[in-house]
């Protein structure tokens, strides 16, 4: 049994609609001639519903607003405003919407035959590149022009500079490669239009440039004054640029004044820190080569002495602006020699050992205080026969410094010591 399909939905339902009614109106014109023409119309429309069911036509605001053009605009006039931008509704198919961009769309005043005053002028617009656009709106559909007569003027250039140079460095001139330019437009700017500014950037600049830079317009407290035509468009300037402040390390010099006590000499004068950074003109600097602190008086010490002390930079110089500075003078005993006339002693042995020589001559090392101060007595010197058994023996002399000094030479530095046998007692024969 024969079973008709179930009719599909959708556009692929619509699609069989439309074939199985062209069918059947073909088969009418057929058998009714006249009814060709209706079986056409009704294809048509029948394609046109389908094609709008597939691509349906979008009527929506174009998301970027369009600059507006000036056409035909007489020779001797220009215009003093900006143009206000417009914002345009389009309608076309999704597939051309998907397409269109914003060079397709082109919004423009003619300003053919239009007078030299403030006027509002109608927004036309074209579409270019795209078949089956439309535009159905522009907003605003007009916008206002202000038309003036061009005029022209010449006005000094000025230069100058933005950023600055590194520390320790100034600029000192900036010249241009010409002092005047050519400003022109409409009557009412270039009316308000005094320089030509020619700014150069000198940041981290350290030596001489000439650079080209652009020309900016600039009015009244040196405003930039806008659609105005600069000839030429650029200069050539000149930047100089010199070091004014020099950076450099400087040697601190620690000094010391009046002598220290009796017997006592400076070893040594050092500052911590030993050299500071010191920023200022260079003629002050060059000519510093070293930073005198301030003396540390050390009158009658025995000892050494540290001071700490703040010192302000020699005049002419930035940093630093104060600075503690410890200063060590290193204060020794002078070390000299004596020599000195020894007895010699024994030491053990019995009562009847004998010396020779009795006497040695000692040298010791001290400071001369120390030196100068020995009393007789306060060396001794030895020579030790404990041990020593009977007969004639070569030992050496032993000498106890007394303290803070040491001992240097003796001589002789061995004595001769003679202990004589003991001899039996009778009983013992």
């Amino acid at each position: 049994m024969y079973r008709r399909p179930l009719p599909r939905t959708g556009v692929a339902g619509t699609i069989d609609i439309a074939w199985d009614l062209q069918r059947r109106a073909w088969l009418a014109a057929r058998a009714t001639p006249g009814l060709a023409a209706l079986s056409v119309l009704l294809g048509f429309a029948i394609w046109v519903a389908v094609t709008d069911i597939e691509n349906p036509t979008r009527i929506e605001v174009f998301p970027a607003s369009i600059p507006v053009e000036l056409v035909n605009l007489e020779s001797g006039m220009a215009i003093t405003n900006s143009l206000q931008r417009v914002q345009l509704t389009v309608s076309a198919a999704d597939n051309r919407w998907q397409r269109l961009t914003s060079e397709n769309l082109r919004a423009y005043i003619d300003m053919s035959g239009a007078e030299p005053r403030e006027q509002l002028l109608p927004v036309q617009v074209d579409v270019r590149g795209i078949a089956g656009v439309n535009v159905t709106r522009i907003s605003p559909p007009s916008v206002l022009v202000n038309v003036e007569p061009v005029t022209s003027k010449r006005v000094p250039v000025v230069p100058g500079y933005r950023g600055s140079p590194p520390l320790g460095y100034e600029v000192t001139g900036t010249t241009p490669s010409q002092s005047q330019v050519t400003v022109s437009g409409p009557t009412s700017l270039v009316a308000r239009v005094l320089e030509a500014g020619a700014e150069v950037n000198v940041s981290g600049l350290t030596v001489e440039l000439v650079d080209t830079v652009p020309l900016v317009a600039r009015g009244e407290e040196g405003a930039e004054v806008r659609n105005v035509r600069i000839d030429p468009e650029s200069v050539r300037v000149q930047v100089k640029i010199v070091q004014s402040t020099l950076r450099r390390q400087v040697p601190l010099q620690a000094t010391y004044a009046g002598e220290p006590a009796a017997g006592f000499r400076v070893a040594s004068v050092v500052s911590q820190p030993s050299a500071t950074t010191m920023e200022g003109s260079i003629e002050v600097l060059q000519s510093l080569d070293s930073w005198v602190l301030p003396a540390v008086d050390i009158t009658g010490a025995n000892e050494t002495v540290t001071r700490t002390l703040r010192v302000t930079p020699p005049r002419g110089v930035t940093t630093p602006a104060s600075l503690d500075v410890s200063v060590t003078v290193e204060i020794q005993p002078i070390v000299g020699t004596a020599r000195f006339a020894v007895p010699i002693s024994l030491q053990g042995g019995p009562p009847s050992a004998r010396l020779a020589p009795a006497a040695t001559l000692v040298t010791l090392a001290g400071s001369l205080s120390t030196l100068n101060a020995l009393q007789p007595g306060d060396i001794k010197a030895r020579v030790d026969v404990t041990t020593i058994a009977p007969g004639v023996h070569q030992l050496p002399v032993i000498v106890d410094p007394p303290p803070n000094t040491r001992v240097v030479v003796v001589q002789p530095d061995t004595a001769s010591v003679t202990i004589p046998a003991v001899s039996p007692s009778p009983a013992a024969q």
